[in-house]
């Protein structure tokens, strides 16, 4: 029973307030059928409204009063006074005790006519599958069985009236209330649909508005008349119909449908609007491939790259040089030995918890060539640890600082001056080669054996083997592995000589010559040429043309001798052409084209050294060969070459930390200062680290614009999306569906645009990051992953996919939930 007390409603409206009800006071029976009448605007619709809880009346009482049966058998009444009915209590009160039917039928189009029906059931938390029979007869009772797979949209306008019914009527209520429920139908079905409602209202409260006073009379019991929103009759024309004690077992209780109703009715409209939502995906898909490479590039830790490769692949040093520009030709030199002690601070960590400080071992290394391959078997295959020269000298401050580095074995009896340790590596080169006598067959043969450079008067004598991890590689190895191999030749390949022996080693007294590259400026261009030789000239020598070079006195030019491959290689010149000029203080140099020239040269491959310098005359060699004065001299500019070129300075070689958060910091610092790491492997990561570097403000103005049309994007879509659905909205509502699984229902699907978006997002970005990455493919000798999706940017993706539709759906549907359901149909 539905009593109403005093129920006054108020509109507010530019004119003002206007008084929709006024004390409207009623009682209603628990059985039967009965009419509200009215013209429009009487406020009749407002009133039926105001009963279905799906408007709030402003003053007054809405009670519920039932005589109800307990589970023990028990009759009590049950009065609930609605003022104190919060939002959920008003959707428990619709989706159980209220039933509607409205004029414009308000059954959701998507979804089947059993579909429709099982929704009431669904949104009661209850069954389907076990209502599966109950369905079908409500569906025949309104004369639809055999239709009950069909569409809304396959329907007449009745046959949608009698959906509506018995998506009423499945739900079991104490109350249906229909709003004109004949005013869009022909007579035929009309009275199909009165009919079923007079049967109905044999069991149930029946309230139906309509302004046709002859249907009231032909199928009323009681017609009650309302105009200008009071009461003006109230007329019983069947009371025996009119039934007020009827005992119920309908209890009035909190129920909220289960999660997989919202997500089923996002699935349906998902496939109902299939190409529109394929539609917004790809655009989607396309924003977060875009987006997500940005994040990526711009996150790229390209020296935690690379530190990582090393660790996973078995580096364990890395050779440093500098970037020398002389006239934009860009080469790789040695530091000054001034340097050192400032590149050696990149390498120094300090423990923040107990302060302790640790350094890197850097050793000073240098490039030599000293052939091995003598006498190669016959059958001999090249091995990929095989060398056919020694490449580097290393040199070590003290034995006890190598000893701490590496496992030694010393030979006690050797220790000169000119005696160096080996790694195991170079040991095993040698005796492949059969570098020493037949007596030689292993390593420990090799201790004390004779090395001989090419340019050195004196031979070094092995000291000692250095035992290195060179045995861990093999040739079943991966490509990164063996590159890894390469980048520790640097070690493997090298002969290590005490800073005290280094400078007595390679002085001017023990060099015959020493071999550099060379950068040579000439006609306003700038070229290189490789492996040129530094000399002196010996009484052996045959000038072809001109004179010896002289110790210059103060103020004047360096005096040299050159080779005839050097004016013919170099200069570009015929030896039988040459002209020298004597200038006024008689000094003698070649004039070129009539003009006099002074020449610089810079060696690159040890340390960058300019010389100015008068060609006095051209010694018969095919090789580059720059020549000082004389051995009778005792050339300062020989001495000069020597110790500018190989003592005081070098490259650097450091064995890394085990860590590779810490070379990664190691590997920044050094790019940032221009310092260059030389093996093979780190060309990929300066072409990266480049790419980036040079691309970052593209980069930041892509990430902004990519990101700023997906939020528009989706924002669109959503929201016009949610208006499209409001009338459905407002079916559910009006069915007693909370706000909160409506709103799941746009969530899910969100969830499924951005869920495909995601992974198709994810997998572009990866591609097109490969894609990049590979691109540098051809330009370098070891190719290793660097530009991929990093946790942060596959974050970044997932954040932008999820965050930008929930934002966007959270504004429009937090404001429809706030709307009462009667204003939510309105706007549909």
């Amino acid at each position: 029973m539905i009593i109403l007390k005093n129920i006054n409603k108020y509109y507010s409206s530019s004119q003002g307030k206007f008084h929709a009800l006024k004390d409207i006071t009623l009682t209603f029976p628990v059985q039967g059928m009965v009419y509200i009448v009215g013209k429009s605007g009487s406020g009749k619709s407002t009133l039926l409204n105001v009963i279905g809880g799906i408007d709030k009346y402003d003053s007054g009482q809405l009670i519920i009063e039932n005589n109800v049966i307990t589970d023990e058998g028990n009759l009590e009444k049950d009065i609930i006074d609605t003022a104190k009915f919060s939002r959920s209590d008003f959707n428990s009160y619709r989706n159980s005790y209220i039933g509607f039917i409205f004029q414009e039928f308000n059954v959701i189009k998507g979804l089947t006519v059993y579909q429709n029906v099982a929704l009431s059931l669904e949104l009661q938390k209850k069954s389907v599958k076990e209502n599966h029979q109950n369905i079908l007869d409500i569906i025949e009772k309104v004369g639809l069985l055999g239709k009950e797979n069909r569409r809304i949209n396959e329907l007449s306008g009745g046959e949608r009236q009698r959906v509506a019914i018995a998506r009423a009527l499945i739900k079991d209520p104490k109350v249906i209330i229909a709003d004109e429920p004949t005013g869009n139908l022909d007579s035929k079905n009309r009275d199909i649909v009165m009919n079923i409602l007079k049967e109905l209202s044999k069991e149930k409260l029946i309230i139906i508005v309509t302004h046709d006073k002859h249907l009231s009379k032909l199928y009323g019991d009681r017609q009650i008349k309302i105009k200008d929103g009071q009461i003006v009759g109230d007329e019983t024309f069947h009371e025996e119909n009119l039934n007020n004690n009827v005992p119920t077992k309908h209890k009035l209780k909190q129920i909220s449908p289960k999660a997989s109703v919202s997500f089923k009715l996002a699935w349906i409209g998902f496939k109902l609007n299939l190409i529109r939502f394929i539609f917004i995906i790809l655009l989607f898909s396309i924003s977060l491939i875009f987006a997500g490479s940005v994040i990526n590039l711009y996150l790229t830790d390209t020296t935690k790259e690379y530190a990582t490769f090393q660790y996973d692949y078995g580096n364990f040093v890395v050779s440093l040089s500098d970037k020398y520009n002389y006239h934009n030709e860009i080469s790789n030199s040695a530091f000054f030995t001034t340097d050192f002690d400032k590149i050696k601070e990149y390498f120094t960590f300090k423990d923040e918890e107990t302060g302790a400080i640790t350094s890197l071992t850097t050793y000073k290394r240098m490039n030599i060539n000293i052939p091995i391959d003598k006498k190669l078997p016959s059958d001999f295959e090249p091995s990929i640890f095989y060398r056919n020269s020694i490449e580097n000298v290393t040199v070590y401050e003290d034995r006890n600082s190598l000893k701490k580095e590496f496992s030694i074995k010393e030979s006690p009896s050797v220790n000169t001056n000119y005696s160096c340790y080996i790694t195991d590596y170079l040991a095993e080169n040698l005796l492949m080669s059969n570098y020493f006598d037949e007596t030689v067959k292993n390593q420990n043969d090799v201790l004390g054996e004779l090395i001989e450079v090419p340019g050195m008067v004196r031979k070094l004598q092995i000291e000692g083997i250095i035992y290195t991890n060179y045995s861990s590689f093999s040739p079943q190895d991966s490509n990164l592995r063996l590159a890894a191999f390469e980048d520790n030749l640097t070690i493997y390949n090298s002969i290590f000589i005490s800073a005290e022996k280094y400078k007595t080693i390679f002085s001017a007294q023990n060099l015959l010559y020493y071999n550099d590259d060379m950068v040579f400026y000439k006609n306003e261009k700038t070229e290189r040429f490789n492996n040129m030789k530094y000399s002196r000239v010996t009484p052996s020598d045959v000038f072809l043309s001109g004179n010896a070079p002289d110790k210059p006195k103060q103020g004047e030019i360096t005096q040299i001798a050159v080779s005839k491959g050097f004016i013919e290689q170099v200069l570009d010149l015929n030896v039988n052409s040459l002209v020298y000029a004597t200038d006024a203080k008689g000094q003698t140099r070649l004039q070129l084209n009539g003009l006099v020239y002074n020449f610089y040269m810079c060696g690159v491959s040890h340390i960058p050294t300019q010389t100015e310098f008068n060609i006095t005359g051209v010694i018969d060699s095919d090789e580059i060969i720059c020549y000082a004065p004389g051995l009778d001299t005792e050339s300062t500019l020989y001495n000069n070459w020597i110790n500018m070129a190989l003592v005081n300075g070098g490259f650097l070689t450091v064995k890394i930390s085990e860590s590779p958060d810490e070379n990664s910091i190691i590997y920044r610092n050094l790019l940032d200062n221009d310092i260059t790491i030389n093996n093979p492997s780190f060309k990929k990561l300066q072409l990266v680290d480049d790419f980036i570097n040079d691309n970052i403000f593209l980069f930041a103005a892509l990430f902004f614009v990519f990101c700023l049309f997906s939020t528009l994007m989706i924002f669109n879509f959503i929201i016009i999306n949610i208006k499209n659905s409001t009338r459905d909205i407002g079916i559910y509502m009006s069915l007693g569906m909370n706000g909160f699984k409506i709103s799941l229902i746009y969530l899910f699907q969100v969830v499924i645009i951005s869920s495909i978006a995601m992974v198709i997002g994810l997998i572009g970005s990866t591609i097109l990051l490969s894609a990049v990455d590979y691109s540098f493919a051809s330009r370098v000798i070891v190719n290793f992953d660097i530009l991929h999706n990093t946790i942060y940017g596959i974050g970044g993706v997932i954040l932008l996919a999820y965050l930008t539709p929930i934002i966007a759906i959270a504004f429009p549907l937090f404001s429809l939930s706030r709307k009462k359901p009667i204003d939510v149909i309105k706007v549909s």
